[in-house]
């Protein structure tokens, strides 16, 4: 590297990892990504931002924190940790893929600017009255998780006229902002910064969002509670609409509407992706991605295995016996969501073949619908063409990583 003045990009942070171990760590954060690094990574990286020179940076570790490294190990954890994740001025990503790549399409509903005027509410997420109204919350979703049926529910959807589908769909709607409001006021309650609420597409499903990138700053309990701040203001406005709907309006429909969004909260604590619960099992285990988890666990295993010493730094016992289970479980549910993904893929081809041939034979003047089968056929294909344009959007994301590696291997070879 000779002596190149090294600058860290404008927008990169680093701060302290709380991850619930005695050996303290940091996080690096820049474009909605995050690496948790070690202590040493930390050192280096307030190096470079007062010093830029190798040499600088070598003399500042050895002055300021009685560190000696030599100038070839030293380079090899700056291009490892600095250069490849593209956080130095004049260097681009190796991966350049950004926190969540299964959510896209995303649009802001609400400006943090909106979001931030709610800090008033923050006083929910007081540490009794969260443990008083949770434990309400948790009753009355046991209630009706042993009352009622989710196909009970989606049969009564399906049978709705179209006007009470829209004021049922709305209603979903508000419990859904209101969730994403819950993780933004946890975050305000512990003086974080929340951002933008939106909407976009997680694989092939509409999600609403919150950006609470912020949070990774807070301790470990502190996060853990922005990941079931959305659950929880969710429970809350809904075990209030089920006590004046019970004791003053009786409206069926209105009941539907608040035992649907009842049953989406145990989707939102789904483990296997990144919703609530595996946000929630991230701040738990105290690390920034479970799937690097798993690679090292196992890796660590069959390095084992073979005799050789572990090449990953472990997680204590009880959080690998976790990690463990995790490991089947999330297996079981890749199988069944393949499966899913392929019948939607298979659906979706069959609807784009059968419109085709009825274009075809009718042409485009001769279709007809009533306003309720045209609404059902709108939402049929809107389906169709989210599956297909993620399929699109998959194998381009394949093709253009292959194209960078390519250029990666030409770039390497043209160095030696």
């Amino acid at each position: 590297m000779g002596e190149v003045v090294l600058k860290i990009k404008k927008g990169v942070d680093v701060s302290v990892f709380d991850d619930g171990n005695k050996k303290k760590s940091y996080i690096i954060s820049f474009e909605e990504r995050h690496w948790k690094v070690s202590k040493l990574v930390y050192y280096i990286f307030v190096s470079i931002d007062k010093k830029g020179t190798i040499t600088a940076i070598k003399e500042n570790l050895e002055k300021e924190y009685a560190i000696e490294i030599d100038n070839q190990k030293l380079e090899q954890i700056i291009d490892i940790a600095f250069i490849k994740n593209g956080l130095l001025e004049g260097t681009t990503a190796a991966d350049f893929r950004k926190r969540n790549k299964l959510l896209w399409g995303r649009i802001t509903l609400l400006p943090s600017s909106i979001v931030n005027r709610f800090k008033m509410f923050s006083f929910l997420f007081h540490k009794k009255c969260m443990i008083y109204t949770g434990i309400i919350i948790f009753l009355w979703i046991a209630y009706i998780f042993y009352n009622y049926s989710n196909r009970e529910l989606v049969s009564a959807l399906f049978s709705m006229e179209i006007k009470d589908l829209v004021i049922c769909y709305a209603y979903v709607f508000i419990g859904g902002i209101i969730h994403e409001f819950g993780h933004s006021m946890a975050t305000m309650a512990y003086d974080g910064k929340p951002g933008r609420i939106g909407m976009g597409i997680y694989i092939i499903m509409p999600v609403l969002f919150s950006d609470v990138t912020d949070t990774w700053r807070l301790k470990r309990i502190q996060r853990m509670v922005v990941d079931i701040g959305g659950v929880y203001l969710q429970g809350v406005f809904l075990v209030v609409s089920f006590i004046i709907n019970v004791f003053w309006l009786n409206n069926d429909l209105l009941n539907i509407a608040i035992l649907i969004s009842g049953f989406q909260i145990l989707g939102n604590l789904n483990p296997f992706i990144k919703m609530d619960g595996y946000w929630l099992l991230v701040d738990f285990l105290g690390v920034t991605e479970i799937k690097e988890v798993l690679f090292h666990t196992w890796s660590n295993l069959l390095y084992k295995a073979i005799g050789k010493p572990q090449k990953y730094a472990c997680l204590d016992k009880d959080k690998l016996k976790v990690i463990y289970i995790y490991s089947v479980f999330i297996l079981f549910f890749y199988l069944y969501f393949i499966k899913f993904f392929t019948n939607s893929l298979i659906l979706a081809i069959q609807t784009v073949i059968h419109d085709g041939k009825k274009v075809w034979e009718v042409g485009l003047t001769g279709i007809h619908f009533t306003f309720e089968s045209g609404i059902q056929h709108f939402s049929t294909r809107i389906t169709t063409f989210i599956v297909l344009l993620f399929l699109v959007r998959m194998i381009w994301s394949i093709l253009i990583r292959m194209k960078i590696n390519d250029r990666i291997k030409i770039w390497r070879r043209g160095d030696k």
